[in-house]
This record gives C-alpha cells, sequence and structure tokens, in this order.
C-alpha cells in the first residue's frame, strides 16, 4: 500500500500498519497564530517529506503537559519523535519546572522515551539582558542532547551560547541547522516570485514592540520616531509601505507612523493560514523586520530584508549568511540614516543582492541535505 502524506491536516488518527512504519510525532505550535511559526512548522515536515519521503505525521501540541500517558503512547506507536523548529530555547513562553525551556517534558519522562529524538532547528531566544534559565534548565537540556540522534540549533550563536550549559562530551553533538523557511524556495518553487528583480518599489515593515524594556530601553520613543521618519522618505521616494502583523503587539508602530504621516497599508497575518503567509511575502520585494521569521520567510523566498537589530538572533542569522550589511542593531544612534541607505543601495543593486541571497541559499540548502542523512542513519541505526 502506497503512503499517505497528511502533513496539514491536525491530530488525524488512521491505523499505523497503512504507513510501513513510517511514522513521525511532530511537538510543535499546530494551530494559526504568530504568523511566523504557523509557516515554519509546516515547512519542517514539507523539508523530512521532500528529502526522505513522505510521513505519516502525528502533530503533537508543544505547549500541551507531557504525561505518562503520551510517553507510553509515544514508544507503542511511533518510529521517533522530531521537536520544532523555532526560538524554544526561551524560559518565558509556556513557563514550566519541569524543563525551563517550551517543551513541558519532565527529565523523568523524557528518561522513558524509548524512540529516537531529533531536535530540528530550534534557537536560543533570550533576549539582551534577559535573565538566565531556571536551575532546571542545565539538567534537562544536558539529558535532552545525550538523548537525541540530532540536535540542531538554527545559528552558530545559539550553538555558542547553549555550549555553556553543557558537558564537554555533549558539545559535539551540537549541529548547525539552518531554519527550513530560509529554504522556502526549494520547498515551495512553484511560489517564488520576481517581484523583486522586477523593480517593484514596495516594502514590508515588521515591527516587534513586545517585551518593551529589553528591546528598546529607554529609548523606545527615539528608536521608533527614527524608523517612521526612514518609512517617510522611503514613501516619499515612490515606495508602497506594507505594515506586516504577525502578532497582536505589532501593532503597536502604529501611532509613530501616523506621526510622521505615513501612508501604508496593514497586512494581519497572525492567524492566518501558512500559504496565505507564504504567500504574501512571496510577492514582497523588500522586507524591513524586526521578528525573526519577518526576515527569514522573505529571504527563503529570495526576497530582500534589512533586520532591526533588537534581539541578538537576527543578527546570528546574517552571520551565519555573510551578509551582516543587511542588519542595523537598535543600539545605534544613527537608525534613520542606516535605513535610508541601505534601501537605497538595495534598490539600486537589486541583481547583485539577488545573487548574493541565491548562493547563501544554496549553502544552507546543502548543509540541511547532509543533516538529513545524517539523521536517515541515526533512524536507522536506532532500530
Amino acid at each position: 500500500m502506497r503512503n499517505l502524506k497528511i502533513s496539514d491536516i491536525p491530530l488525524v488518527k488512521l491505523p499505523i500498519e497503512m504507513f510501513k512504519g513510517k511514522y513521525l510525532a511532530h511537538f510543535g505550535l499546530h494551530k494559526p497564530g504568530n504568523a511566523g511559526d504557523t509557516l515554519l512548522f509546516l515547512a519542517v515536515r514539507k523539508l523530512f517529506d521532500q528529502t526522505n519521503g513522505s510521513y505519516y505525521w502525528n502533530l503533537e501540541q508543544l505547549w500541551d503537559e507531557i504525561t505518562d500517558k503520551t510517553i507510553k503512547r509515544l514508544n507503542k506507536k511511533s518510529k521517533g519523535i522530531v521537536i520544532g523548529g523555532g526560538g524554544l530555547l526561551l524560559k518565558d513562553t509556556n513557563p514550566n519546572q519541569k524543563s525551563g525551556w517550551q517543551w513541558s517534558c519532565s527529565i523523568e519522562q523524557l528518561k522513558q522515551i524509548e524512540v529516537p529524538i531529533i531536535v530540528f532547528a530550534i534557537g536560543y531566544n533570550r533576549f539582551r539582558g534577559q535573565n538566565d534559565f531556571d536551575p532546571v534548565f542545565q539538567e534537562h537540556i544536558q539529558e535532552t542532547v545525550r538523548r537525541s540522534i540530532f540536535f540542531g540549533l538554527r545559528n552558530h550563536g545559539s550553538i555558542r551560547s547553549l555550549k555553556p550549559y553543557l558537558d564537554s562530551s555533549l558539545v559535539q553533538k551540537l549541529n548547525f541547522q539552518p531554519c527550513p523557511t530560509t529554504l522556502l524556495s526549494y520547498l515551495y518553487p512553484e511560489k517564488v516570485d520576481n517581484c523583486f528583480e522586477d523593480g517593484k518599489r514596495q516594502l514590508t515593515l515588521n515591527m516587534s514592540i513586545d517585551r518593551r524594556q529589553l528591546r528598546f530601553g529607554i529609548r523606545e520613543d527615539e528608536i521608533l520616531t527614527s524608523i517612521a521618519r526612514a518609512m517617510k522618505w522611503a514613501m516619499q521616494e515612490g515606495w508602497e509601505i506594507n505594515l506586516a502583523i504577525h502578532c497582536p503587539g505589532d501593532n503597536n508602530i502604529e501611532p509613530w507612523l501616523i506621526q510622521e504621516q505615513v501612508m501604508f497599508r496593514k497586512v494581519e497575518l497572525g492567524g492566518k493560514p501558512a500559504q496565505e503567509v507564504l504567500d504574501f511575502y512571496s510577492k514582497m520585494p523588500l522586507t524591513i523586520g524586526m521578528r525573526g521569521h519577518s526576515q527569514m520567510i522573505p529571504f527563503g523566498m529570495g526576497n530582500a530584508i534589512i533586520s532591526l537589530i533588537s534581539h541578538d538572533k537576527l543578527a546570528y542569522f546574517l552571520e551565519d549568511i555573510n551578509h551582516t550589511e543587511w542588519g542595523i542593531d537598535l543600539k545605534s544612534q544613527d537608525i534613520e540614516e542606516q535605513l535610508v541607505e541601505k534601501i537605497k543601495f538595495i534598490d539600486e543593486q537589486r541583481s547583485m543582492v539577488k545573487m548574493q541571497i541565491i548562493n547563501a541559499q544554496k549553502i544552507l540548502w546543502n548543509t540541511t541535505v547532509q543533516n538529513i542523512e545524517m539523521i536517515k542513519i541515526g533512524l536507522k541505526e536506532y532500530r
């Protein structure tokens, strides 16, 4: 009987014998919410299916508390567990004392898992100046790394940041695994649009205005005013401004845009289906963003980005693709001037920038293919 693919149909139960043993449990955020996560977890499964044949996926909600019943079911019915991607190494999103990070599985339960564990493209997401993880985190993450057949972090910065929590014998198990959203043009080639090369002056702005003290300190008004003034310049130069909302807090930039008389179209992406998020970014020549996925998704579709860095993860991504010049640290004093100059440069050098994106993406794809082969071997050896 041929394999069936039901990647996009959550929580469907079918007889396991129908799938010739190809069954993976995917712990993630599977309901539309944060626009980036909505597309990310779908892209993880798409990547596995495209590179290794279609699986039957059982979708597990990442934030649900793991019970002994859950562990028994996974051991009996699954051939492996995939955890991620996403910025899961963060203490205050789904806070719990079982693990200290987003996966709510106790150390005792973790030790009871008998099937292969694959941690895929997760990120170390502590903010600048944020309190360290609770003590349980170190013991839990060490046990997770120890028991994983593959442990992949989505940037080298996350690898550097996680190392101090691990015994030296475990550090070698950390692998660089790019976020699948950076590879969207490989996963969804039919969605690729030539809008960037066609010279369209249309840009998207995404502003993450949560945890405001951690992001802006005492300079919030100064920083947001500078960004709004750069958007006014772009508008006067003939750019159409789109304001992309991934989460409700992203709306908080509006007063600054209105104050500077910026004309913009608001696009609500939070809670929308993954395909709608993909379609939107595929048609955006340039995205200026604060959220990681407001950068990785358009890059993944082959379009230009400018990163507004209030969280180190955006800088880590630019380091990995060797284009730190596409970022502006919001600790800078000349944000408006930097942003205007970067928009000008990208507009004037579209052919060169497009080739840089293609070349960077190819390196990330080759890394991912090698990792998938490593995972295949690990799954076979586990049997």
